[in-house]
This record gives structure tokens, sequence and C-alpha cells, in this order.
């Protein structure tokens, strides 16, 4: 089974959260997610996020410590995620490697498909209250 070590990035302003929508021809299309990606060789999570993010979302990001991480078997992989805070530090998010990105506020988050192991991060978030 493939083993993915992937990271996204929790970003908040206010009282909103950042959320970007996949690409219709991506795994688990058209779902919303924390925004973020896999690690290369030799990437630390802090590195990976940076570079997800700017490619992604053309932001520069100070990004924070691992709040939560979580595993699951999705489509015969193995996929382990840390969530980190993250602050943006520059440029306004736009959709450079995703369909769409939005500011959500945490009541509003049932209305979004967001991705099973994302959900786990915002039950995550309202357990630590951060909401």
């Amino acid at each position: 089974m493939e083993r993915i070590h992937s990271v996204a990035a929790v970003i908040k302003e206010g009282p909103r959260y950042l959320l970007a929508k996949r690409l219709h021809t991506s795994k688990l299309p058209d779902k919303w997610e924390f925004p973020g990606g896999k690690l290369r060789p030799g990437e630390t999570v802090k590195e990976t996020l940076r570079r997800e993010i700017k490619e992604e979302l053309d932001l520069e990001i100070e990004v924070g410590d691992i709040f939560f991480s979580s595993e699951a078997e999705q489509n015969g992989r193995f996929i382990h995620i840390d969530f980190c805070f993250a602050k943006r530090l520059s440029g306004e998010p736009r959709p450079v490697e995703c369909a769409d990105v939005r500011w959500v506020r945490p009541e509003e988050f049932s209305g979004y498909d967001i991705i099973d192991i994302d959900r786990s991060a915002v039950r995550a978030l309202e357990a630590a209250g951060r909401f």
C-alpha cells in the first residue's frame, strides 16, 4: 500500500478559516480542504507548507507548530497528515492550483463538502476551543 505524508495549513483570520476546493481532475475531486500537499524527500513540514501554499494560493505564510495529526486509508493509499497553524504574511489567496478558495466561518463548515480527514481537524479545532 502506498504511504503518503501530507501537511495542511490551518490559516485563520478573525473568525474565518481558509479552505481550498480540490480540482475536478484530482483525487477526491471538488471537495474542500485545508490547503497543503505532500512532503518531498528532504523537506520539512514547514518547508512543504510554505512551498505548497505559495504554489496553490500565491500566499506567503509563516508556519507554526503541528496542532493535530490524522491517518486514514483512501483509495488504496495510507495517508498521514499533519495540520499546522499558519499565518498569512502577504498576498491575497487566489486559486492557482485549486478550483476555488474561501474564507469560512466555523458555523458555515457544514455547508462545505470537506474531505473526511480534514473534518477530523475541524472537530479537533472545535474541541480545543479554537472557534
